[in-house]
């Protein structure tokens, strides 16, 4: 629970927060999710957990709900991207398709959304505008990497040549050294996929926003 709210400021008054209600959810995190209210500013806002944002239906990095990586395999060393918005670029480019009413179990979505993840997800990683992809410095992506994973998504026909370009760029993610949670919700902001995400510093107790930060020299 943050101590403040997006209108504070150095100069008001303090903020005074409360909780307004729960608010349930069908898809998204497997809980309600906490809808805050500002008496001091009279505003209200919800709050997210990590890896999840406002009229998401899965979530759009792999990290567990502490905000830590999410991994699979027996070394642990590979991201479970599958758990993601990305999942659906991940079976494609395995040749899975999701059915097209989708599976009676849950365990997949259908065929019209699997397409639709795959779009957002090229969108997430600039593959959709091949001039100055929003990711590309601040990720550690290389541009040529960039620009021929571009190339590809642009060229492809189908969901498999789709996924393909756009687990090129997923793989190379995992081996550059940033906050990705961070990246990606800066690049889905950058995109105009949602507006800008502001995380709570519960250790420094700062209300921060997310987005690419200066290396060290």
């Amino acid at each position: 629970m943050p101590d403040r709210c997006n209108e504070a400021d150095n100069e008001s008054a303090p903020c005074k927060l409360r909780v307004q209600h729960w608010r349930e959810r069908k898809t998204g995190p497997q809980f309600a999710l906490l809808v805050v209210k500002c008496e001091t500013h009279g505003v209200a806002f919800t709050l997210y957990p990590p890896g999840h944002v406002p009229y998401g239906r899965v979530a759009v990095a792999a990290v567990d709900r502490e905000g830590r990586p999410l991994r699979r395999g027996d070394d642990r060393t590979e991201l479970a991207w599958e758990q993601t918005l990305f999942g659906a670029a991940v079976d494609g480019a395995g040749r899975i398709a999701w059915p097209r009413t989708g599976a009676a179990d849950g365990s997949l979505g259908s065929w019209r959304t699997q397409g639709r993840y795959i779009a957002q997800a090229a969108e997430l990683l600039g593959l959709t505008e091949i001039q100055e992809p929003v990711l590309v410095g601040p990720l550690g992506v290389s541009e040529l990497g960039q620009r021929e994973a571009a190339g590809a998504y642009g060229r492809a026909t189908g969901y498999e040549t789709r996924g393909l370009a756009i687990c090129t760029i997923v793989q190379e993610l995992e081996l550059v050294d940033c906050d990705l949670l961070d990246m990606i919700l800066f690049a889905g902001f950058a995109a105009g996929r949602w507006g800008r995400a502001r995380r709570w510093d519960a250790r420094e107790a700062q209300l921060r926003d997310v987005g690419p930060r200066a290396r060290s020299p």
